[in-house]
């Protein structure tokens, strides 16, 4: 029976592609580099801020994402997301909605890849007291799709993994949900297609907001 629902936050609650491109654009500017079109950086998003930085600089910018050229340009990346944050973002349409109901019935939680202040602030924004957990990515502790990076969500929500539904709109979260032995459901509305997501092992695909509710109560 499920008990918690776990969200991603970017391409599932929100729509946050403009702040990330601006910051990012910025970033590329800074260093005489070419800006990245919207499409491109949705290819890239999802596996963290390192790397969503790295596969945005130009190609033979840099051999490992360990390089000291990522780490600068990582740094200036979060200096200019900092001052954007939350400027261009938008929950997507009927979510707050849909998250009205689920809480009568769910206690709910988000992960993301995005780092932690950066989360916290948007959700804070955005949702405010709709979640019971929400962690976002921090040094040296696992991320998705690691199971994992989990563990503290399961334990404030107070629910074993397989008492849990996993909603996001990539294939990292659907693994994320399958490693972890909960149950995946992929959103239509984000920034990864259907076969994307069925192909990662999504149990359950919705089309909107509204479909969470009635998808879950047929499991």
């Amino acid at each position: 029976m499920i008990k918690a629902i776990i969200f991603d936050l970017d391409g599932t609650l929100c729509d946050s592609m403009g702040d990330l491109r601006t910051a990012m654009n910025e970033m590329l500017r800074s260093y005489g580099w070419p800006e990245r079109s919207r499409e491109e950086l949705i290819r890239f998003i999802n596996r963290g801020a390192r790397m969503f930085v790295a596969q945005s600089m130009p190609q033979g910018t840099w051999q490992s994402v360990d390089d000291e050229i990522v780490d600068k340009a990582l740094d200036e990346y979060n200096k200019c997301y900092a001052r954007c944050c939350g400027d261009d973002c938008r929950p997507y349409d009927g979510m707050k909605e849909a998250l009205a109901v689920l809480r009568e019935k769910y206690r709910l939680g988000v992960l993301s890849n995005k780092q932690d202040p950066f989360v916290r602030r948007l959700i804070d924004s955005i949702f405010p007291g709709t979640f019971t957990s929400v962690h976002g990515d921090v040094d040296g502790q696992p991320r998705k799709p690691d199971p994992r990076a989990l563990d503290r969500l399961t334990s404030e929500l107070g629910v074993a993994p397989e008492e849990c539904a996993f909603v996001g709109d990539s294939d990292i979260d659907m693994l994320t949900g399958r490693n972890a032995g909960m149950l995946p459901v992929g959103v239509l509305w984000g920034y990864r297609g259907r076969d994307v997501l069925e192909q990662a092992g999504a149990a359950l695909l919705v089309a909107e907001p509204g479909e969470i509710a009635p998808a879950l109560a047929r499991r």
